[in-house]
């Protein structure tokens, strides 16, 4: 797992030197990203009790991959991919409670907002909640 987190770090990297080369020095909102990618989560789940909704299971997945991106893009920061994917690892060495889509999502949301900082473990959960 190690290599393949290291895989997409690098891949990430890439992809956001596409949009800018000095994407690291731009010091972009990817919290701001984060927490809006978790309410479009949460609407396409649906979270309205006055009314029939059924989970986009599709799109909510898509809106995890979203968030996984801009996380792996704080994580970045113009560190070392191979050290990142060891602290990626080492964060998942210790499990957090089973939660529903909603509850996990509001979590990562919350997490992020009061801190500015990707939560890995959190995000775990929010993965495993959506069957990723």
């Amino acid at each position: 797992m190690q290599k393949q987190l290291e895989i997409m770090l690098d891949l990430q990297d890439k992809m956001n030197k596409k949009v800018h080369p000095d994407w690291v020095a731009q010091n972009f909102a990817w919290f701001r990203a984060i927490w809006i990618e978790c309410g479009e989560l949460v609407d396409h789940y649906g979270y309205k009790w006055w009314k029939k909704q059924t989970p986009d299971m599709q799109q909510v997945q898509l809106e995890v991959v979203d968030i996984w991106h801009f996380g792996l893009s704080m994580l970045i920061d113009g560190r070392d991919v191979a050290v990142i994917a060891k602290d990626i690892l080492q964060q998942l060495e210790s499990s957090l409670p089973a939660k529903g889509v909603i509850e996990a999502t509001e979590d990562v949301a919350e997490s992020i907002l009061a801190t500015r900082q990707f939560n890995v473990p959190l995000f775990w959960v929010l993965m495993q909640a959506t069957d990723m």
